[in-house]
């Protein structure tokens, strides 16, 4: 028997009375089970391994399956009747795995390709926080020419995504703005790259953002450092707390942590700052002289000598560019003198 009951403005237990409102008896019968054949199924504990690595796989088949036949190319065993079987991969390469289920009503195959890859230098294992973003979460993040609005992602408050991936250019730098769901809180920014692709971002450069106590979004440039390793992907982790300021591998935090994927470019030629040049234009002159010194100097000593060694002029640079008036100068060939302390230069100009 079924029993429906509405209750007038309040709660209604199964036998009540004297109640305002109704109760409806209805005769209900159970047909048996219409038996199904299986819909196959499985997952793997890792799909990205080291060469003489092991995968779990486990039967998610459903209509109970009653035997199994797993096949699986380039693996130790090659074949197996176990419903969850552990297979070994010796060599390197990229194995397809294939499942049939049966039961008494018929079979399913389901062939994945390419599911398991099989490496000599696997990407390392990284730590996986749980944080808490039911009130608050990154919401897009922009780096460079790359946007991604990613939104709540996951619960458990991680997200890896693989898509998309961002490609930097060793010694280049990149504008970056970062935007939470909650522009009301006072939030803690990191951004950690493992250039040394060691599965962990505590290296004394890997933290490559840091930004405490920022509401809404945040904007900042990031650089990537020359000699970082451009064969190996690496990992990028962008982590948001609110109220404090996070590390890594921090558990159990109101935010949000972001995994993505990183390749390099190009590494871009940088020039020494702090080698000194020197332009005099222009040359010849007649009645300015122009002095332009590149490079990190606080101050550069000047002296002008004529062709036969006599001091014309002798000041300290304090900018860049400094202009001098030539109407002292006579016609002929002089020698500019520049000294930084560490590097001297020199130069010939003409005033005509």
């Amino acid at each position: 028997v079924m029993r429906i009951t509405m209750k007038y403005n309040s709660f209604a237990s199964s036998c009540e009375t004297s109640f305002s409102g109704e109760v409806e008896d209805y005769t209900v019968s159970f047909a048996p089970a219409v038996p199904l054949p299986p819909v196959a199924a499985f997952t793997a504990d890792n799909t990205t391994i080291a060469v003489g690595g092991t995968v779990n796989f486990t039967d998610q088949s459903q209509n109970i399956p009653t035997s199994w036949a797993w096949t699986f190319p380039g693996g130790t065993p090659a074949s197996s009747t176990d419903q969850n079987p552990s297979v070994v991969y010796n060599g390197v390469g990229v194995y397809d795995v294939t499942l049939q289920a049966f039961n008494a009503e018929g079979s399913d195959i389901l062939a994945e390709t390419g599911y398991i890859t099989v490496s000599d230098d696997p990407a390392p294992p990284y730590c996986v926080p749980v944080a808490n973003n039911s009130n608050d979460w990154i919401h897009s993040i922009t780096i460079g020419a790359v946007t991604h609005n990613s939104g709540q992602g996951s619960v458990s408050g991680y997200d890896y995504f693989t898509s998309p991936s961002f490609t930097f250019n060793p010694g280049s730098t990149y504008a970056v703005s970062l935007t939470p769901l909650n522009s009301s809180n006072r939030n803690y920014w990191r951004i950690w790259i493992d250039f040394n692709n060691d599965g962990d971002f505590d290296d004394a450069d890997e933290t490559v953002l840091s930004a405490n106590n920022k509401k809404g979004t945040f904007s900042k440039t990031i650089t990537i450092p020359t000699g970082v390793d451009a064969v190996s992907p690496d990992r990028m982790r962008i982590t948001m707390k609110t109220a404090g300021a996070p590390s890594a591998c921090e558990e159990n935090f109101n935010g949000e942590v972001e995994d993505y994927n990183v390749g390099y470019g190009a590494e871009l030629f940088m020039p020494d700052v702090n080698k000194m040049e020197l332009s005099i234009y222009p040359n010849p002159a007649d009645n300015i002289l122009n002095i332009a010194v590149s490079g990190n100097r606080e101050y550069v000593n000047v002296k002008i000598y004529s062709a036969i060694g006599n001091l014309m002029q002798s000041f300290q640079m304090n900018d860049r560019l400094e202009q001098i008036n030539l109407d002292a100068y006579r016609q002929g060939l002089y020698f500019i003198h520049v000294n930084d302390g560490n590097e001297t230069l020199l130069q010939k100009f003409i005033v005509r």
